[in-house]
């Protein structure tokens, strides 16, 4: 008995950790792209990273990475939130499902993406290993 809580508290602080990380990434790289000379604006003053890698993102493209940062980071929250209230299965799922879609703003720095999916997939074991 003891195991299954020591898992739901690991899974949860994981997944808690991961979507934190997700955010924290989003919002720095999008800050990062911001100043970098037109990424998120679109006038572009040529100076920054934008003027080394501006083509490589339309205008607003900083607007698309905080805010898929933000829902990918939230849900992995939200998951984590649902690990903590006992529904394992279900918090696991959307952990996973939002750590591995969070890899197109890279994952928060990966490390987010490798948590959620070991919070996640802890979370379903420890669901298939109760007896309730």
């Amino acid at each position: 008995m003891a195991s299954k809580w020591d898992a739901l508290k690991i899974s949860f602080i994981l997944t808690l950790l991961a979507g934190v990380l997700i955010i924290i990434h989003g919002v720095v790289d999008s800050i990062i792209l911001m100043q970098g000379g037109g990424l998120g604006t679109g006038t572009g003053t040529g100076t920054g990273t934008g003027a080394i890698f501006g083509f490589l993102h339309p205008p607003g493209y900083a607007w698309i990475v905080i805010s898929l940062t933000l829902f990918s980071g939230l849900m992995v929250v939200i998951g984590a939130v649902l690990i903590k209230m006992g529904k394992r299965l279900v918090g696991g799922l959307l952990a996973i499902l939002f750590g591995v879609l969070s890899i197109i703003i890279d994952g928060g720095w990966f490390i987010g993406l490798g948590l959620a999916v070991i919070g996640g997939a802890i979370s379903i074991a420890s669901t298939s290993s109760s007896s309730t």
